[in-house]
Parts: C-alpha cells; structure tokens; sequence
C-alpha cells in the first residue's frame, strides 16, 4: 500500500508467519530524521530467520522504515 504521500507498507503471508514494514515520512523515527541516515534503532532487531528473504527484498526497500512487526505461527493462536 502506498498513499501517494511518501508513506507506504507492505505485508507478506506465509506459512512461516506474517510481517509487515512500513514507512511514515513524518514519523521522527524516519530514517530520514537521523545522521547519518538509517533505520532507528532496534526496529529490525529480532526479526526471525524465517524472513530473512523479506529483509533483503528489492522490493520492499528495507533502508526506509520506520516500523517492522511480524507473528509466526503458535500452536497455541495460529
């Protein structure tokens, strides 16, 4: 999804789980917002494994954002 303004977010559903990325221009955790620029601390910390392909994805373009979140399955809520 992107909103015509320069913010954007993507998600992928797997079998392995569901991540999302997105990037909020205005956010002043905007990688933008620091120098030099780069991801804010912590926001790709802990990303499992199992998305490893989504963080290097041309397509997803990782160096703007400014929040990344993902579930794998449980057995317990999955």
């Amino acid at each position: 999804m992107r909103d015509g303004l320069g913010d954007d977010y993507f998600m992928v559903f797997s079998p392995k789980g569901a991540i999302l990325r997105g990037f909020d221009h205005e956010s002043p955790m905007s990688p933008w917002q620091r120098d030099p620029i780069a991801v804010w601390p912590g926001v790709l910390d802990g990303v499992p494994e199992a998305f490893a392909s989504f963080l290097t994805e041309p397509a997803f373009s990782m160096g703007d954002r400014t929040f990344c979140i993902w579930r794998e399955p449980s057995d317990e809520h999955w």
